[in-house]
């Protein structure tokens, strides 16, 4: 059940309980293709030896024993969560993601239209989260003890209601799970927190490096994730660019307390800043990692956020307190009408025209030329920060000469892509694995498919022409046979250039040069081949790009003997 918290949550089930079900488990999934996504890293750093699915109903043998506190933490979560969902809406949904960090249940179009819009952020725990969590615990304790004269008048109330702040802020931070955005902003707010304490000043970019150094503690295979490079983008483009300013305009401002409306348009200013520059600092790292930029980002972050925080988080606070109570509805109710609210502004901003282009995938070194170039213009404080753009600037400029691979296979053969001239990718069989279909289509920047020529036809291109057992393709003086079955072997292994089969080729097409065959999918992982400009072939493999690892785990590069065409 720990693992699997969606089916604790419909099937009775509590952490440490012993069940019986019938699964089809599998290892975890290689990369779709060279450079995508490492779900086999991933898994092993979580400790996952096998991915699959129930044929069965669970049946509960008996209640395990508790192996701690983890176990307790993650028993409240699927409570908690449990209560947020029972009424098996959106809405619920939505607020478990925001509460606990399930995001299981969230349904698929209103995930989608918050991607879009430039909302996933609320669905993400986050910075935005636990701030808002600190600050309506600090306001709420220090205005309920200010309230008792006694108290506010002999004891350091603000100091007391900084340490009920951080134990709040703690709890949430188990509660959700403990995701890397809100590590960071738990170590950020714990040192704002503990400075009120002890009458320090600690709004520093310091803050940002001590989080940085507590989560690689923790998890140091979080330095390669989207998660840590967009949550440090965000805070380091916020403290070391904004921060400064607003300072040096409040030292400048009288000390006049503001009109209402000039404390709103303050507010205002400020979620439209922070938009701004957090949200261009992490969405360069998200085009890098997810191919996609949310243009009306700004538009709906404007209309959503004041939402989530004057009226969706505290009602969420009062929900996840009223629960010992049995009273959750009376905050729930009203939460979901705010909800409703910010999944509208979602639906909205992602129905204008172009709101969530897709982009062709940046090279690796893009990535590194981002990091380095943020780090120099966060860091420096003076005027030759600005060079910092340079190699962001050279990053974004891989998207006009860097050229995705003119060939895909997948690692079971069961689907291969040709990229046309007009950079589309043509998929012989889209229907075999929609995983490896939309992560191809998403790296590739394409949204619809490209349909692969009938037998007997040819690509739009003229390049590709296809019969019943299989295709070629000539490019740059370069043939490429393409088969599907071991009938066309007899043919294609007498034919120049690069063979693509589908099948185990036999001893007569193992002589070739260039083969790449059931076993080469089986042994290396998909297949990424380029042809350029001279005709020179170049091939990349998973296994190639991944190294020897130990989450990378291949079948041994040996083929039976086998006689064959």
């Amino acid at each position: 059940p720990e693992r699997s918290r969606g089916l604790g949550l419909h099937a009775g089930l509590d952490v440490g309980d012993r069940v019986s079900v019938r699964a089809v488990l599998r290892p975890p999934s290689a990369p779709a293709a060279p450079g995508a996504y490492d779900f086999q890293r991933a898994a092993w750093f979580q400790g996952l030896g096998a991915v699959g699915y129930a044929v069965s109903p669970v049946v509960r043998l008996g209640q395990g024993g508790s192996s701690g506190g983890r176990d307790a933490i993650q028993s409240l979560r699927q409570r908690v969560t449990g209560r947020l969902m029972a009424d098996g809406s959106g809405e619920g949904a939505v607020a478990a993601a925001l509460l606990t960090g399930e995001r299981s249940g969230i349904p698929a179009d209103a995930l989608e239209s918050m991607r879009d819009s430039g909302l996933a952020h609320l669905l993400a725990i986050s910075g935005l989260h636990l701030v808002l969590v600190v600050a309506l615990l600090l306001g709420v304790v220090r205005l309920a003890l200010a309230l008792i004269e006694p108290v506010a008048l002999r004891h350091p109330i603000r100091k007391w209601a900084a340490m009920a702040a951080l134990a709040g802020a703690l709890f949430y931070l188990l509660l959700a799970g403990s995701p890397i955005p809100a590590q960071r902003a738990f170590v950020m707010a714990a040192i704002v927190l503990i400075a009120i304490v002890f009458d320090r000043e600690a709004i520093s970019m310091r803050s940002v490096a001590l989080a940085a150094m507590v989560v690689l503690a923790v998890a140091p295979e979080s330095l390669l994730g989207a998660s840590f490079h967009m949550s440090f983008a965000a805070g380091m483009a916020g403290w070391g660019w904004l921060q400064p300013r607003l300072n040096a305009w409040r030292a400048a401002r009288p000390r006049a307390e503001p009109s209402p409306a000039g404390r709103l348009g303050l507010y205002l200013f400020g979620i439209v800043a922070t938009t701004l520059i957090a949200g261009t600092a992490s969405g360069l790292f998200g085009l890098y990692h997810f191919n996609r930029i949310a243009l009306y980002g700004v538009f709906a972050n404007m209309a959503a956020v004041p939402i989530t925080g004057f009226w969706v988080m505290p009602l969420g606070i009062a929900s996840v307190l009223l629960m010992p109570l049995g009273l959750e509805e009376l905050a729930l109710e009203p939460m979901r009408w705010g909800l409703r609210a910010v999944i509208g502004v979602a639906e909205t901003v992602a129905s204008w025209p172009g709101a969530a282009p897709v982009l062709p995938a940046l090279p690796g070194y893009a990535l590194v030329l981002m990091a380095a170039g943020g780090l120099w213009l966060c860091l420096w404080q003076r005027a030759w920060r600005l060079l910092g753009l340079v190699p962001i600037a050279v990053a974004l400029l891989a998207f006009a000469w860097h050229r995705p691979p003119d060939i895909l296979v997948a690692d079971d053969g069961g689907m291969v892509a040709v990229r046309d001239s007009s950079g589309g990718l043509l998929m012989s069989a889209p229907g075999a694995d929609r995983f490896v279909r939309e992560t191809w289509m998403r790296r590739a920047g394409q949204d619809g498919l490209l349909p692969w020529p009938a037998p007997g036809a040819a690509s739009p291109d003229g390049a590709l022409h296809c019969d019943a057992l299989g295709c070629v393709l000539q490019r740059s003086g370069q043939s490429v046979a393409i088969a599907f079955s071991i009938q066309a072997l007899a043919e294609d292994c007498r034919l120049p250039g690069l063979l693509v089969s589908m099948e185990p080729a036999g001893r007569a097409c193992r002589r070739r040069d260039r083969l790449i065959d059931f076993f080469s999918l089986r042994s290396e992982g998909a297949h990424a081949i380029w042809i350029d400009g001279d005709g020179a072939v170049r091939i990349e493999t998973v296994r190639a790009h991944q190294g020897e690892r130990p989450w990378s785990r291949f079948p041994p590069r040996t083929r039976p003997v086998r006689d064959g065409v």
